[in-house]
C-alpha cells in the first residue's frame, strides 16, 4: 500500500512538472509572436509613409520552428530611408512657381546720368546699373525706364539684354551673380528746357530681398544767354568775311580830307 502511495505521488510530481514546463513555452512563443507582429506592423507603416513604431533597441525575432533570426531594426531603417528618400524627390521635382517661391535675390538698381545740367540741344546719356548679390538666380530681371517728355531718344548700348525704347522696358533676362554689373546707356538729345526726372523701377520673377527697387536721377535743361537767332548768326558770318565797313568809311574820308587839304 505505501509502496502504490508512492509511485502515485511521483507521478503527479511528474505530470505537474510537465504542465509548467508546457506552459513557459506557449509564454515564449506568445512573446515571440508578439515581436514578431509589432516589427512587420511597422514595417508597413514605414512603407506607407507613416512610421508606427520606432525602435529604441536592436530587435531580432527567432523563428523556432527553423532557428533562423530575423532582424527587423534593419528592415524598419531601410523602409524609413526609401521613405525619406521619396519626400525629397517629391520636393526637388515641383513645379517652377514653388522654387521660385522658395529661391530669393538680392537686386541692386542704379540710375545716373553723364551731365547734370546741359544747355537745349546737347546731349545726355542715362546709365542704367543692375547686379543680383543672390544667393540664387534673379529670373526674368526687367527694368523700366520711360524717358521723360523734352527729350529725344538717340541711341542704346547694353552689357546684357536688350531695350525697347517705345516700352522703355529693359529685358535683362535670367540675371545671376556671376553677370557681375548689367549696364544700359541710353543717348537721347534735349529739345526743350526745363527739369528733366528720369524714372526707373527692376521686376523679376523671383523675390527680391532688396525693398529699394525704385531709383530716379535728374537734370536742368538751359537756355544759352547768348544765344542768336538764325539771321543774326547769318550777319555775323558775314561780317566776318568782308570785315567791318565803319573801318572802311572813315578811312575813305580821312583820305578824301588830306587830298582837299593839299590843295
Amino acid at each position: 500500500m505505501k509502496r502504490l502511495l508512492v509511485v502515485l505521488f511521483i507521478l503527479f510530481v511528474f505530470i505537474s512538472s510537465l504542465s509548467v514546463i508546457n506552459a513557459q513555452e506557449i509564454d515564449a512563443n506568445q512573446t515571440d509572436n508578439s515581436y514578431f507582429e509589432i516589427a512587420l506592423s511597422a514595417v508597413d507603416d514605414s512603407k506607407e509613409g507613416t512610421s508606427g513604431f520606432e525602435p529604441e533597441t536592436n530587435l531580432s525575432a527567432v523563428d523556432n520552428s527553423n532557428g533562423d533570426s530575423y532582424d527587423f531594426e534593419s528592415e524598419i531603417l531601410s523602409a524609413n530611408v526609401n521613405v525619406s528618400k521619396s519626400s525629397l524627390s517629391y520636393n526637388q521635382s515641383g513645379g517652377n512657381n514653388q522654387k521660385n517661391v522658395l529661391a530669393s535675390s538680392y537686386l541692386v538698381l542704379d540710375n545716373d546720368a553723364d551731365k547734370e545740367n546741359i544747355y537745349l540741344g546737347d546731349y545726355v546719356t542715362w546709365i542704367l546699373e543692375a547686379q543680383n548679390f543672390g544667393p540664387d538666380v534673379a529670373k526674368n530681371t526687367k527694368i523700366h525706364d520711360k524717358l521723360p517728355e523734352g527729350l529725344k531718344y538717340i541711341d542704346y548700348t547694353a552689357t546684357k539684354g536688350v531695350f525697347d525704347s517705345k516700352t522703355g522696358i529693359w529685358d535683362i533676362g535670367d540675371l545671376e551673380i556671376e553677370d557681375g554689373l548689367a549696364r544700359l546707356f541710353i543717348l537721347t538729345k534735349s529739345f526743350t528746357v526745363g527739369e528733366k526726372v528720369n524714372v526707373a523701377y527692376i521686376t523679376s520673377d523671383t523675390f527680391n530681398s532688396n525693398n529699394e527697387t525704385y531709383e530716379e536721377e535728374e537734370i536742368d535743361v538751359f537756355l544759352k544767354e547768348n544765344s542768336k537767332t538764325e539771321f543774326e548768326k547769318h550777319v555775323s558770318a558775314k561780317m566776318h568775311e568782308t570785315g567791318n565797313p565803319l573801318f572802311l568809311i572813315f578811312i575813305s574820308v580821312f583820305m578824301l580830307m588830306i587830298t582837299n587839304i593839299r590843295k
